[in-house]
């Protein structure tokens, strides 16, 4: 309900919806691995997978349903109202004249409202804010976008190295073979993450015992970094780049549970045992000073920009 509610407010709150699917998901993953270790038959496997993707699916449904109410309603009440038209005057309905783009949604079309405001009014769609003028802008993002990608892509590591899901390493590589891999892992991945055990995950050599019982940074947080992730790249393709900070920082506490990874000494050896064999790495777990030195930096510069209407968001 307060997902739903926020939906309301915000267009960015349907994102909510992708942890519904991914729990229906993970479930269900669950109920396989059962039955693969005859704990039930089919056809009960196959029930309680329907059924789980059908109330996550609901759920995630409700909480994205404000938008898809947003977009109806809006076109209803300048398209289709014509009963409370024909009661204005001639003069009057001179300046309530239908608008051009009630042709876009005519019958049988999905027509976005929001998304033809957002596109028309704001540039807003994919691609559409590459251009050369806003290279400043996107410098202003950067920061933010890598911290989360190299968050998200972090947590696959870790995952993929828990699974061992790189074992076709040991044999000659394919694409076949590496697909199957990645779909093994995938499965594996959300079983784990809907479970208090690290169901279908042997221990790699490669991890201590005690990173794998690091909570925040942990298989039960794939929700988390999945909408870090989508909110990522929806500000590095879609959105207007300069509004990924706020974007990133208000809705993603994976993002800071990554970064206290980096500056906690302990979290950060941990880290750098799952994927540090890239300089990159170290040198980022090393340098703390510099994550540091970004928000002090970003904080100062934003008092100063915002409030004189220079490009700072």
């Amino acid at each position: 309900m307060m997902w739903m509610l926020a939906s309301y407010t915000r267009s960015n709150g349907t994102l909510s919806a992708v942890w519904w699917m991914l729990i229906g998901l993970s479930r269900c993953c669950s109920c396989i691995r059962r039955k693969d270790k005859g704990k039930g038959g089919i056809a009960s496997v196959a029930v309680q997978c329907s059924s789980l993707l059908l109330f996550h699916g609901t759920l995630a449904s409700l909480v994205a349903y404000p938008a898809l109410y947003h977009d109806r309603r809006g076109y209803d009440f300048h398209c289709q109202e014509e009963t409370m038209r024909r009661q204005q005057s001639l003069a009057d309905r001179s300046t309530h004249l239908v608008p051009a783009w009630c042709e876009l949604g005519g019958i049988g079309r999905r027509f976005s409202l929001y998304a033809h405001v957002q596109r028309k009014y704001w540039n807003v769609g994919f691609f559409r804010y590459y251009e050369m003028k806003q290279i400043p802008n996107f410098i202003l993002a950067l920061p933010v976008l890598s911290l989360s990608l190299v968050a998200v892509a972090s947590w696959i590591a870790r995952s993929w190295d828990r699974h061992d899901a790189n074992r076709a390493t040991e044999t000659k590589m394919s694409i076949r073979g590496f697909a199957r891999d990645v779909l093994r892992w995938a499965f594996l991945a959300l079983d784990a993450s809907s479970n208090d055990a690290f169901a279908g995950g042997k221990s790699s050599s490669h991890a201590p015992s005690s990173s794998e019982t690091r909570v925040l940074i942990g298989p039960k947080m794939l929700s988390h970094y999945a909408i870090l992730a989508c909110f990522a790249l929806v500000g590095a393709f879609i959105a207007h780049v300069q509004v990924s900070t706020r974007l990133i920082f208000s809705s993603c506490p994976a993002i800071y549970w990554f970064l206290s990874g980096l500056l906690v000494p302990s979290m950060a050896n941990d880290q750098k045992v799952v994927i540090g064999k890239g300089s990159f790495w170290q040198r980022a777990t090393q340098a703390p000073s510099l994550i540091y030195s970004y928000f002090a930096l970003y904080n100062i510069l934003g008092i100063i920009m915002h409030v004189n209407w220079l490009p700072w968001t």
